[in-house]
């Protein structure tokens, strides 16, 4: 298991990652273990494009890195153009017991497909670990993990926190849908901004993120409505 010693922040600030203003350790609201977070990337509030890329949690693995660099600024985040841009991560999750959870804002109402994912193939995207905003149902949220959930909104979500821990999916903290059964999960590494299918990046997102946490463990609805309220505090 990779040490965390040396990750932590200073009050005030995530050491190393250019944010003065930053929630030190917003990732672990809600009581979660440090050794769970495998991977936290919050562009929002970075210094640089450079910087945006560290992990927090565990800084010098999983370095996020440009397949094609989405635009940033430091009160946005990334900026994805829902055709070219996305960034990988190295992580593999290794099972459906995994969590992931991200903050997205609308850029365009149309374009909306994967914000965080790996799937085997399309269109058998029940065979992957997803979170997405659906491209052909402007108000439809995607999620999936093993099986899939899809569920409705009105009106539409052009902006907040969703998470899929184990077989559960969140919306803005809220419980939102169970996720179907399956465990089948790929070997293939998130991407962001796109989904991983078999190493190629498929399904570009046009929207922009502000934080990602990836944990190794399934977080429970405490935890969740913990997170998505710190993540929706950060600010640039």
């Amino acid at each position: 298991m990779r040490s965390v010693l040396g990750s932590r922040a200073s009050i005030g600030g995530v050491l190393g990652s250019g944010r003065g203003g930053a929630a030190a350790d917003w990732w672990l609201s809600g009581g979660v273990s440090a050794a769970n977070a495998i991977a936290v990337y919050q562009p929002i509030g970075a210094a640089s494009l450079a910087a945006s890329y560290t992990n927090l949690a565990n800084p010098g693995t999983y370095t996020a890195a440009p397949g094609t660099a989405p635009t940033f600024a430091a009160a946005t985040g990334w900026t994805f153009n829902g055709s070219t841009q996305y960034l990988t991560t190295g992580v593999v999750m290794s099972s459906a017991d995994w969590s992931l959870i991200i903050r997205f804002s609308e850029k365009s109402s149309t374009n909306q497909r994967a914000l965080l994912g790996a799937v085997k193939t399309v269109p058998s995207i029940i065979r992957g670990i997803q979170i997405s905003m659906d491209a052909a149902v402007s108000n439809t949220i995607f999620y999936a993990n093993g099986g899939t959930a899809y569920v409705e909104t009105a009106p539409r979500l052009s902006s907040g926190v969703l998470c899929v821990a184990g077989k559960s999916a969140y919306r803005n903290g809220t419980f939102d849908a169970t996720i179907e059964a399956g465990a089948n999960v790929p070997p293939l590494a998130l991407y962001i901004g796109a989904a991983n299918v078999n190493t190629l990046a498929v399904l570009h997102c046009n929207m922009q993120v502000q934080a990602i946490a990836i944990y190794n463990t399934t977080l429970s609805a405490a935890q969740v409505a913990a997170i998505s309220s710190a993540m929706s505090a950060l600010t640039g």
